[in-house]
């Protein structure tokens, strides 16, 4: 019987691709290279910008580019396929549907792993783009799981995006001070999860190497789910 084979639809952003594959690697329980996940990697940052398409600011649509990456993924040899990308999963059930392996959700792994993070917690704050604030993807999972989703009020939202653009993806450091603050703002918010749900400010997080037990990572969940579909053991459950 083959090994499963993990295939990765990235470019999404391209760095949060490589942050991803990191995360698989440190989170798997390993002794010898074989222990580790075999992976396909498609990091296609070529995808036109998934915020832009969703807040109306542009007319190219990312979802045919999506498609025929997922299946190239799968015409490759992809036993399941994940994507580190919140926002691309507004596009989620068409893309599962385009292909006929599983696909794999980031947002319902994270609001599965909040749960596990921080037992009992009923509201949830995400950090996220404007695409997926606009979406309502986190609200859809999180009214799912019978928990509240909480947002930034616009000025803090606006500072979360500075981050994502005119920090990560513009290649520019964030400080710690700036990371934090929107941080504190849901916490005052009365939250007791803290979501990051961009995969670009997973690379602040992992940067920064943040330790807060109420602060789940969107990133890592994923990793998480990727490291189990693919039959290898977490690092933690070992």
């Amino acid at each position: 019987m083959s090994k499963p084979l993990a295939g990765v639809l990235g470019g999404l952003g391209p760095m949060a691709t490589v942050y991803f594959m990191s995360s698989v690697l440190s989170n798997t329980y390993s002794l010898t290279d074989q222990d580790h996940v075999d992976m396909i990697v498609w990091n296609q940052g070529s995808i036109p910008d998934r915020t832009a398409y969703l807040v109306g600011a542009s007319d190219d649509n990312p979802l045919p580019h999506m498609i025929a990456a997922a299946r190239a993924l799968e015409s490759s040899g992809a036993s399941f396929i994940a994507m580190p990308c919140n926002t691309a999963h507004h596009f989620y059930d068409a893309l599962a549907e385009a292909v006929t392996v599983p696909f794999l959700n980031i947002v319902e792994e994270t609001v599965v792993w909040s749960q596990q993070r921080v037992p009992g917690a009923q509201t949830v704050g995400v950090l996220a783009t404007d695409g997926t604030v606009r979406a309502g993807t986190y609200e859809r999972w999180c009214d799912a799981a019978g928990l509240t989703c909480i947002l930034p009020e616009p000025q803090v939202q606006a500072a979360v995006m500075e981050m994502i653009y005119d920090g990560v993806k513009a290649g520019r450091p964030v400080t710690e001070s700036a990371f934090r603050a929107p941080i504190e703002h849901l916490r005052q918010l009365g939250c007791d999860v803290i979501v990051l749900g961009c995969t670009e400010l997973s690379m602040i997080y992992h940067d920064l190497d943040i330790q807060d037990p109420d602060i789940v990572d969107s990133l890592d969940a994923l990793a998480r789910a990727t490291i189990r579909a693919s039959g290898k053991t977490l690092r933690d459950e070992h």
